[in-house]
Protein backbone atom coordinates (compact mmCIF):
# COMPACT_ATOMS: atom_id res chain seq x y z
CA UNK A 1 0.00 0.00 0.00
CA UNK A 2 1.50 3.17 -1.12
CA UNK A 3 2.10 5.78 1.79
CA UNK A 4 0.41 9.30 2.30
CA UNK A 5 3.88 10.33 1.87
CA UNK A 6 4.90 8.83 -2.03
CA UNK A 7 1.33 9.62 -2.80
CA UNK A 8 2.49 13.59 -2.30
CA UNK A 9 5.96 12.68 -4.21
CA UNK A 10 4.16 10.79 -7.01
CA UNK A 11 1.91 13.81 -7.63
CA UNK A 12 4.93 16.37 -7.07
CA UNK A 13 6.54 14.71 -10.06
CA UNK A 14 3.40 14.75 -12.37
CA UNK A 15 2.68 18.24 -11.53
CA UNK A 16 6.72 19.27 -12.55
CA UNK A 17 6.34 16.99 -15.81
CA UNK A 18 3.34 19.14 -17.03
CA UNK A 19 5.20 22.48 -16.31
CA UNK A 20 8.20 21.26 -17.80
CA UNK A 21 6.16 19.81 -20.96
CA UNK A 22 4.78 23.93 -21.08
CA UNK A 23 8.13 25.47 -21.02
CA UNK A 24 9.14 23.15 -23.73
CA UNK A 25 6.79 24.73 -26.46
CA UNK A 26 9.15 28.19 -25.72
CA UNK A 27 12.58 29.12 -25.78
CA UNK A 28 13.84 30.57 -23.15
CA UNK A 29 13.42 33.69 -24.75
CA UNK A 30 9.51 33.84 -24.58
CA UNK A 31 9.50 32.70 -28.58
CA UNK A 32 7.23 29.67 -29.40
CA UNK A 33 9.50 26.75 -30.68
CA UNK A 34 8.28 26.57 -34.35
CA UNK A 35 6.53 23.11 -34.48
CA UNK A 36 8.42 22.16 -37.78
CA UNK A 37 11.87 22.38 -35.88
CA UNK A 38 13.19 24.79 -38.56
CA UNK A 39 12.34 28.14 -39.93
CA UNK A 40 9.24 28.26 -42.13
CA UNK A 41 8.71 30.59 -45.03
CA UNK A 42 4.60 30.65 -43.72
CA UNK A 43 3.01 34.00 -45.31
CA UNK A 44 0.14 35.83 -43.10
CA UNK A 45 -3.05 34.34 -45.09
CA UNK A 46 -1.34 31.18 -43.89
CA UNK A 47 -0.82 32.13 -40.67
CA UNK A 48 -4.14 33.26 -40.02
CA UNK A 49 -5.67 29.59 -40.91
CA UNK A 50 -2.72 28.02 -38.67
CA UNK A 51 -4.39 30.13 -35.72
CA UNK A 52 -7.41 27.55 -35.82
CA UNK A 53 -5.02 24.92 -36.25
CA UNK A 54 -5.57 21.52 -33.89
CA UNK A 55 -2.47 22.02 -31.92
CA UNK A 56 -1.96 24.38 -29.31
CA UNK A 57 1.67 24.88 -29.82
CA UNK A 58 1.07 25.19 -33.34
CA UNK A 59 -1.73 28.21 -32.76
CA UNK A 60 0.56 30.03 -30.10
CA UNK A 61 3.43 29.91 -32.97
CA UNK A 62 1.39 31.34 -35.51
CA UNK A 63 0.23 34.36 -32.97
CA UNK A 64 3.54 34.71 -32.37
CA UNK A 65 4.56 35.20 -35.88
CA UNK A 66 1.81 37.05 -36.84
CA UNK A 67 3.01 39.76 -33.68
CA UNK A 68 6.02 39.99 -35.00
CA UNK A 69 5.17 40.89 -38.86
CA UNK A 70 3.19 44.02 -36.85
CA UNK A 71 1.55 46.22 -39.12
CA UNK A 72 2.57 43.94 -42.60
CA UNK A 73 -0.28 41.55 -41.05
CA UNK A 74 -2.93 44.62 -40.47
CA UNK A 75 -5.40 43.74 -43.28
CA UNK A 76 -4.92 40.10 -43.08
CA UNK A 77 -5.93 40.52 -39.50
CA UNK A 78 -8.88 42.85 -39.81
CA UNK A 79 -10.34 40.16 -42.06
CA UNK A 80 -9.50 37.28 -39.74
CA UNK A 81 -12.45 39.52 -37.53
CA UNK A 82 -14.86 37.23 -39.62
CA UNK A 83 -13.69 34.17 -39.87
CA UNK A 84 -15.99 31.35 -39.66
CA UNK A 85 -13.18 29.79 -36.77
CA UNK A 86 -14.42 31.27 -33.26
CA UNK A 87 -10.64 30.99 -32.36
CA UNK A 88 -9.44 32.00 -35.35
CA UNK A 89 -11.22 35.35 -34.65
CA UNK A 90 -10.59 35.78 -31.10
CA UNK A 91 -6.93 35.30 -31.85
CA UNK A 92 -6.86 37.76 -34.72
CA UNK A 93 -8.65 41.07 -32.64
CA UNK A 94 -6.40 40.08 -29.85
CA UNK A 95 -2.95 40.24 -32.18
CA UNK A 96 -4.48 43.30 -33.87
CA UNK A 97 -5.10 45.21 -30.60
CA UNK A 98 -1.40 44.46 -29.33
CA UNK A 99 -0.06 45.72 -32.84
CA UNK A 100 -2.21 48.59 -32.93
CA UNK A 101 -1.64 49.61 -29.22
CA UNK A 102 2.30 49.15 -29.66
CA UNK A 103 2.22 51.14 -32.97
CA UNK A 104 0.11 53.97 -31.37
CA UNK A 105 2.64 54.23 -28.72
CA UNK A 106 5.04 54.07 -30.92
CA UNK A 107 4.26 56.75 -32.82
CA UNK A 108 2.84 59.43 -30.13
CA UNK A 109 6.41 59.24 -28.43
CA UNK A 110 7.87 60.23 -31.53
CA UNK A 111 5.22 62.70 -32.19
CA UNK A 112 6.07 64.55 -28.50
CA UNK A 113 9.96 64.40 -29.51
CA UNK A 114 9.72 66.12 -32.55
CA UNK A 115 9.71 69.25 -31.30
CA UNK A 116 9.90 70.90 -34.59
CA UNK A 117 6.63 69.47 -36.03
CA UNK A 118 9.19 67.78 -39.13
CA UNK A 119 7.44 64.71 -39.06
CA UNK A 120 3.65 63.17 -40.32
CA UNK A 121 2.66 60.34 -37.28
CA UNK A 122 -0.61 60.20 -38.60
CA UNK A 123 -2.24 60.67 -35.28
CA UNK A 124 -6.01 60.71 -35.22
CA UNK A 125 -7.38 64.79 -35.37
CA UNK A 126 -3.86 65.95 -35.40
CA UNK A 127 -4.86 68.20 -38.71
CA UNK A 128 -8.19 69.98 -37.50
CA UNK A 129 -6.58 70.59 -34.03
CA UNK A 130 -3.78 71.99 -35.75
CA UNK A 131 -5.52 74.09 -37.87
CA UNK A 132 -7.81 74.75 -34.88
CA UNK A 133 -5.37 75.16 -32.30
CA UNK A 134 -1.78 75.22 -33.65
CA UNK A 135 0.83 73.46 -34.00
CA UNK A 136 3.99 75.10 -31.56
CA UNK A 137 5.13 72.89 -28.82
CA UNK A 138 2.91 73.88 -26.33
CA UNK A 139 -0.23 73.52 -28.69
CA UNK A 140 1.25 69.94 -29.41
CA UNK A 141 2.03 68.93 -25.80
CA UNK A 142 -1.50 69.73 -25.01
CA UNK A 143 -2.81 67.51 -27.82
CA UNK A 144 -0.32 64.71 -26.64
CA UNK A 145 -1.57 64.29 -23.39
CA UNK A 146 -5.12 64.58 -25.14
CA UNK A 147 -4.38 61.28 -27.00
CA UNK A 148 -3.21 59.68 -24.10
CA UNK A 149 -6.09 60.47 -22.24
CA UNK A 150 -8.57 59.79 -24.62
CA UNK A 151 -6.62 57.57 -27.60
CA UNK A 152 -9.97 55.34 -28.27
CA UNK A 153 -12.50 58.18 -28.32
CA UNK A 154 -10.31 60.22 -30.58
CA UNK A 155 -9.57 57.44 -33.22
CA UNK A 156 -13.17 56.47 -33.27
CA UNK A 157 -14.37 60.00 -33.97
CA UNK A 158 -11.60 61.59 -35.79
CA UNK A 159 -10.55 58.63 -38.28
CA UNK A 160 -14.31 58.28 -39.67
CA UNK A 161 -14.71 54.70 -39.55
CA UNK A 162 -17.43 54.26 -37.92
CA UNK A 163 -21.05 55.52 -38.55
CA UNK A 164 -21.83 59.29 -37.02
CA UNK A 165 -24.63 57.71 -34.90
CA UNK A 166 -21.79 55.20 -33.60
CA UNK A 167 -19.28 58.12 -33.08
CA UNK A 168 -21.58 60.55 -31.50
CA UNK A 169 -22.86 57.38 -29.24
CA UNK A 170 -19.36 56.73 -28.10
CA UNK A 171 -19.04 60.53 -26.92
CA UNK A 172 -21.85 60.15 -24.99
CA UNK A 173 -20.82 56.80 -23.34
CA UNK A 174 -17.30 58.94 -22.32
CA UNK A 175 -18.96 61.57 -21.04
CA UNK A 176 -21.24 59.80 -18.94
CA UNK A 177 -18.77 57.74 -17.37
CA UNK A 178 -15.86 60.53 -16.73
CA UNK A 179 -18.55 62.06 -15.14
CA UNK A 180 -19.65 59.45 -12.77
CA UNK A 181 -15.47 58.81 -12.30
CA UNK A 182 -15.83 62.62 -11.11
CA UNK A 183 -17.79 61.41 -8.27
CA UNK A 184 -15.80 58.04 -7.71
CA UNK A 185 -13.04 57.99 -5.39
CA UNK A 186 -11.71 55.17 -6.92
CA UNK A 187 -11.89 56.61 -10.71
CA UNK A 188 -11.69 60.09 -10.10
CA UNK A 189 -7.76 59.73 -11.60
CA UNK A 190 -9.43 59.49 -14.80
CA UNK A 191 -10.56 62.85 -14.84
CA UNK A 192 -7.62 64.87 -16.13
CA UNK A 193 -7.28 67.91 -18.51
CA UNK A 194 -5.85 65.92 -20.95
CA UNK A 195 -8.90 63.91 -21.00
CA UNK A 196 -11.67 66.80 -20.92
CA UNK A 197 -9.98 68.98 -23.44
CA UNK A 198 -10.18 65.70 -25.90
CA UNK A 199 -13.93 65.77 -24.94
CA UNK A 200 -14.41 69.40 -25.98
CA UNK A 201 -12.42 69.10 -29.12
CA UNK A 202 -14.24 65.60 -30.70
CA UNK A 203 -17.28 67.42 -29.52
CA UNK A 204 -16.47 70.50 -31.69
CA UNK A 205 -16.05 68.24 -34.88
CA UNK A 206 -18.31 69.65 -37.35
CA UNK A 207 -20.06 66.06 -38.50
CA UNK A 208 -21.50 65.53 -34.81
CA UNK A 209 -24.80 65.97 -33.82
CA UNK A 210 -24.35 66.13 -30.21
CA UNK A 211 -27.45 64.49 -28.39
CA UNK A 212 -29.17 66.46 -25.64
CA UNK A 213 -28.48 63.31 -23.16
CA UNK A 214 -24.47 64.29 -23.27
CA UNK A 215 -25.02 67.98 -22.41
CA UNK A 216 -24.98 67.68 -18.91
CA UNK A 217 -22.65 65.58 -17.84
CA UNK A 218 -20.65 67.42 -20.30
CA UNK A 219 -20.88 70.92 -18.65
CA UNK A 220 -20.69 69.49 -15.36
CA UNK A 221 -16.92 68.14 -16.48
CA UNK A 222 -16.10 72.19 -17.82
CA UNK A 223 -16.62 73.14 -14.31
CA UNK A 224 -14.01 70.39 -12.82
CA UNK A 225 -11.36 72.01 -11.54
CA UNK A 226 -8.27 70.45 -13.42
CA UNK A 227 -9.76 72.16 -16.20
CA UNK A 228 -11.75 75.42 -14.92
CA UNK A 229 -8.09 76.16 -13.02
CA UNK A 230 -6.31 75.51 -16.64
CA UNK A 231 -8.28 77.81 -18.75
CA UNK A 232 -7.76 80.34 -16.57
CA UNK A 233 -3.73 79.79 -16.54
CA UNK A 234 -1.64 81.75 -18.80
CA UNK A 235 0.04 78.02 -20.33
CA UNK A 236 -2.87 75.73 -21.03
CA UNK A 237 -5.66 78.90 -21.05
CA UNK A 238 -4.72 80.08 -24.59
CA UNK A 239 -5.17 76.29 -26.25
CA UNK A 240 -8.66 75.71 -24.11
CA UNK A 241 -9.95 78.96 -25.07
CA UNK A 242 -9.58 78.38 -28.94
CA UNK A 243 -11.26 74.42 -28.75
CA UNK A 244 -14.39 76.17 -25.90
CA UNK A 245 -14.88 78.97 -28.63
CA UNK A 246 -15.03 75.83 -31.43
CA UNK A 247 -17.19 73.80 -29.06
CA UNK A 248 -19.93 77.12 -29.13
CA UNK A 249 -19.04 78.04 -32.72
CA UNK A 250 -20.52 74.80 -33.74
CA UNK A 251 -23.51 74.38 -31.22
CA UNK A 252 -26.86 74.23 -33.11
CA UNK A 253 -28.81 73.20 -30.12
CA UNK A 254 -30.97 75.78 -28.46
CA UNK A 255 -30.67 73.40 -25.06
CA UNK A 256 -27.34 74.42 -25.15
CA UNK A 257 -27.89 78.02 -25.80
CA UNK A 258 -27.85 79.70 -22.28
CA UNK A 259 -24.78 76.88 -20.92
CA UNK A 260 -22.90 78.31 -23.97
CA UNK A 261 -23.63 82.16 -22.96
CA UNK A 262 -22.35 81.46 -20.11
CA UNK A 263 -19.01 79.88 -20.73
CA UNK A 264 -18.30 82.60 -23.69
CA UNK A 265 -18.84 85.51 -20.63
CA UNK A 266 -16.67 83.34 -18.06
CA UNK A 267 -13.93 83.07 -20.28
CA UNK A 268 -14.41 85.89 -22.91
CA UNK A 269 -15.13 83.83 -25.84
CA UNK A 270 -16.31 86.02 -28.68
CA UNK A 271 -17.74 83.04 -30.51
CA UNK A 272 -20.48 83.78 -28.13
CA UNK A 273 -21.70 86.70 -29.97
CA UNK A 274 -23.35 84.59 -32.58
CA UNK A 275 -25.24 82.70 -30.20
CA UNK A 276 -26.12 85.54 -28.32
CA UNK A 277 -27.53 87.36 -31.53
CA UNK A 278 -29.47 84.61 -32.92
CA UNK A 279 -30.98 84.46 -30.34
CA UNK A 280 -32.54 87.30 -29.91
CA UNK A 281 -32.95 87.86 -33.29
CA UNK A 282 -35.10 84.67 -33.70
CA UNK A 283 -36.92 85.96 -30.66
CA UNK A 284 -37.93 81.99 -29.63
CA UNK A 285 -36.79 81.25 -26.13
CA UNK A 286 -37.48 82.37 -23.27
CA UNK A 287 -36.78 85.79 -21.53
CA UNK A 288 -34.69 83.84 -19.19
CA UNK A 289 -32.50 83.00 -21.10
CA UNK A 290 -32.64 85.88 -23.95
CA UNK A 291 -31.70 88.20 -21.31
CA UNK A 292 -28.16 86.81 -20.99
CA UNK A 293 -27.84 87.16 -24.60
CA UNK A 294 -28.51 90.64 -23.94
CA UNK A 295 -25.60 90.71 -21.24
CA UNK A 296 -23.45 88.56 -23.66
CA UNK A 297 -23.44 91.49 -26.01
CA UNK A 298 -22.81 94.02 -23.79
CA UNK A 299 -19.72 91.84 -22.51
CA UNK A 300 -18.32 90.90 -25.79
CA UNK A 301 -19.55 93.05 -28.72
CA UNK A 302 -18.69 95.85 -30.74
CA UNK A 303 -20.33 98.96 -31.04
CA UNK A 304 -21.78 97.74 -34.08
CA UNK A 305 -23.14 95.03 -32.25
CA UNK A 306 -24.96 97.43 -29.55
CA UNK A 307 -27.91 98.50 -32.26
CA UNK A 308 -29.67 95.31 -31.78
CA UNK A 309 -30.06 96.14 -28.14
CA UNK A 310 -31.64 99.13 -29.12
CA UNK A 311 -34.57 97.36 -30.77
CA UNK A 312 -35.22 95.61 -27.31
CA UNK A 313 -35.87 98.79 -25.19
CA UNK A 314 -39.79 98.59 -26.05
CA UNK A 315 -40.00 94.94 -25.56
CA UNK A 316 -41.76 94.18 -21.66
CA UNK A 317 -41.51 90.83 -21.21
CA UNK A 318 -40.59 89.53 -17.93
CA UNK A 319 -37.53 87.84 -17.06
CA UNK A 320 -37.70 87.49 -13.38
CA UNK A 321 -39.73 88.14 -10.82
CA UNK A 322 -39.16 87.98 -7.24
CA UNK A 323 -39.71 89.40 -3.56
CA UNK A 324 -37.56 91.47 -1.92
CA UNK A 325 -38.20 92.79 2.15
CA UNK A 326 -42.01 91.57 0.94
CA UNK A 327 -41.58 93.69 -2.12
CA UNK A 328 -42.71 92.22 -5.67
CA UNK A 329 -39.50 93.17 -8.06
CA UNK A 330 -40.07 92.26 -11.99
CA UNK A 331 -37.04 92.89 -14.45
CA UNK A 332 -37.80 93.11 -18.34
CA UNK A 333 -36.18 92.94 -21.07
CA UNK A 334 -36.13 96.65 -22.45
CA UNK A 335 -34.69 96.92 -18.12
CA UNK A 336 -31.27 94.52 -19.24
CA UNK A 337 -31.32 95.98 -22.38
CA UNK A 338 -30.66 99.75 -20.69
CA UNK A 339 -28.83 98.86 -18.73
CA UNK A 340 -25.97 97.35 -21.12
CA UNK A 341 -26.67 100.37 -23.18
CA UNK A 342 -25.78 102.78 -20.57
CA UNK A 343 -22.74 100.39 -18.97
CA UNK A 344 -21.30 100.74 -22.85
CA UNK A 345 -21.85 104.39 -22.83
CA UNK A 346 -19.74 104.76 -19.32
CA UNK A 347 -22.73 106.29 -17.54
CA UNK A 348 -23.81 105.44 -13.62
CA UNK A 349 -26.83 103.19 -13.74
CA UNK A 350 -27.65 104.60 -10.63
CA UNK A 351 -27.91 107.56 -11.54
CA UNK A 352 -31.08 106.53 -13.68
CA UNK A 353 -32.79 104.90 -11.19
CA UNK A 354 -31.12 101.66 -11.10
CA UNK A 355 -31.06 101.68 -7.59
CA UNK A 356 -30.45 97.61 -6.98
CA UNK A 357 -27.97 97.13 -9.54
CA UNK A 358 -24.88 95.06 -8.68
CA UNK A 359 -22.03 94.43 -10.98
CA UNK A 360 -20.62 90.77 -12.12
CA UNK A 361 -17.02 90.10 -13.34
CA UNK A 362 -19.17 87.44 -15.44
CA UNK A 363 -22.00 88.80 -16.44
CA UNK A 364 -21.85 92.49 -16.24
CA UNK A 365 -24.34 92.22 -13.89
CA UNK A 366 -26.65 90.16 -11.64
CA UNK A 367 -29.73 90.53 -13.45
CA UNK A 368 -32.15 90.43 -10.75
CA UNK A 369 -30.67 93.28 -9.57
CA UNK A 370 -31.32 95.61 -12.67
CA UNK A 371 -36.16 95.38 -11.82
CA UNK A 372 -38.12 97.93 -10.70
CA UNK A 373 -40.54 97.58 -7.71
CA UNK A 374 -42.86 100.11 -8.82
CA UNK A 375 -44.14 100.67 -12.96
CA UNK A 376 -43.46 104.79 -11.90
CA UNK A 377 -39.61 103.78 -11.10
CA UNK A 378 -39.50 102.02 -14.23
CA UNK A 379 -41.02 104.98 -16.61
CA UNK A 380 -38.76 107.50 -14.51
CA UNK A 381 -35.69 105.54 -15.49
CA UNK A 382 -37.13 105.59 -19.19
CA UNK A 383 -37.46 109.18 -19.29
CA UNK A 384 -34.13 109.84 -17.89
CA UNK A 385 -32.07 108.13 -20.00
CA UNK A 386 -34.13 109.61 -23.35
CA UNK A 387 -33.54 113.12 -22.02
CA UNK A 388 -29.58 112.03 -21.73
CA UNK A 389 -29.77 110.64 -24.97
CA UNK A 390 -31.22 113.07 -26.89
CA UNK A 391 -28.84 115.91 -25.14
CA UNK A 392 -25.72 113.61 -26.04
CA UNK A 393 -27.23 113.33 -29.61
CA UNK A 394 -27.55 117.31 -30.11
CA UNK A 395 -24.11 117.50 -28.19
CA UNK A 396 -22.46 114.98 -30.97
CA UNK A 397 -23.77 116.57 -34.21
CA UNK A 398 -22.91 119.81 -32.89
CA UNK A 399 -19.57 119.11 -32.50
CA UNK A 400 -19.39 117.33 -36.05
Amino acid sequence: MQSVADTSACMSMRILGVLLCSISTYSWAGQPVNPFGEEQGYDIPALIEALGADSFQMREWASWRLEQAGLEAKDALLVGLNHSDPEVRLRCRRIWEEIRALDFQSRLEAFASDTEGEGDYGLPGWERYQAMVGGDPSDRDLFVRMQRAESDLLQLVEENAQSLGDRADAFVERTKYLQQAARSRSNRSEVTLGAISALVFVGSNPELTIPQSALYPFYNLLYQPCFHSAVNDLTDGPRLRKLLGAWIAQADDWSAGYQNLMLAMRYDLKEGLLTAKTMLKENSQPPSQRQYAILAIGKLGTEEDLSILETLLSDVSVCASYRINNQAISTQIRDVALAVLLHRQDADLKDFGFERVRPSSQTLFSPYTLGFAKSEEREATFKRWQAWNEKNSVQASTTN
